[in-house]
């Protein structure tokens, strides 16, 4: 199998599974790879799980490495990319390439083209579908993700109005603070826990109103994150961060 038959086998499993009216996004990648980016360590950590070196390709070229060993390497990477972009791009499908993360970029496809069809499907892996869509897209009920399940585990559809209103409307907080593609995770702290600790203490959302003001000071800002961080890990609300930390 060379590299044209791999991207004919792509094309197949989009018209098999989705039909013609089917757009890929896929995500960008600095003309620098080397660069940094909100992902770099990401895909550092993932490089150095299989080493490998570049390779200089096309249609007619046979792999003779494993996949993760030739995507390992960024420039394999973007180059198998663009190639497969292409192929796909003959055969009339929709193709579109973020600078960097895809994911914005997949959501703001959908929602451009919901007008157009019944129902509009946005298919991956990552649950940040599901909070962009809620934000970008609220209460539209004709787009819905589609979390793709392995192995035995089914899919899930979850649509826009999945999230109770009041969480939908500190959706990204809660995202963003327990951890996303860009930002760390609290350890033993997930999503459930937040979303828990925000129905028990009302006035919490009101202290996190300041991280959707675009002119709130520095100061600001970090006092709504330490009166956060005292609830989260039980602290006494009249103590300081330094305080719970000794």
């Amino acid at each position: 199998m060379n590299f044209g038959d791999i991207a004919k086998s792509y094309l197949t499993y989009f018209q098999t599974h989705y039909g013609s009216n089917v757009a890929v996004v896929f995500d960008g990648y600095p003309s620098d790879v080397n660069g940094k980016s909100t992902k770099s360590a990401e895909r550092i950590r993932r490089a150095n799980l299989h080493s490998s070196h570049e390779i200089i390709f096309n249609e007619a070229t046979c792999p003779e490495i494993s996949q993760e060993q030739f995507l390992a390497n960024e420039r394999n990477k973007v180059r198998f990319i663009d190639l497969l972009k292409k192929f796909l791009q003959k055969a009339n499908v929709t193709v579109k390439q973020a600078v960097e993360d895809a994911d914005v970029v997949i959501v703001k496809t959908a929602v451009s083209v919901k007008s157009q069809y019944d129902n509009i499907f946005v298919v991956g892996e990552n649950i940040d579908f599901s909070v962009l869509l809620t934000v970008l897209a609220p209460m539209k009920e004709n787009l819905y993700f589609r979390k793709c399940g392995k192995g035995r585990t089914p899919d899930v559809l979850n649509s826009t109005t999945s999230f109770k209103y009041k969480f939908s409307r500190m959706i990204l907080f809660i995202h963003a603070f327990s951890g996303c593609h860009t930002t760390s995770a609290l350890f033993g702290h997930g999503k459930t826990k937040f979303c828990s600790l925000f129905g028990k203490n009302r006035h919490l959302e009101e202290k996190i109103q300041v991280f959707f003001n675009p002119e709130a000071t520095i100061d600001q800002v970090a006092k709504a994150v330490e009166t956060f961080l005292i609830n989260l890990y039980g602290g006494n609300p009249r103590t300081s961060a330094c305080d719970l930390n000794h």
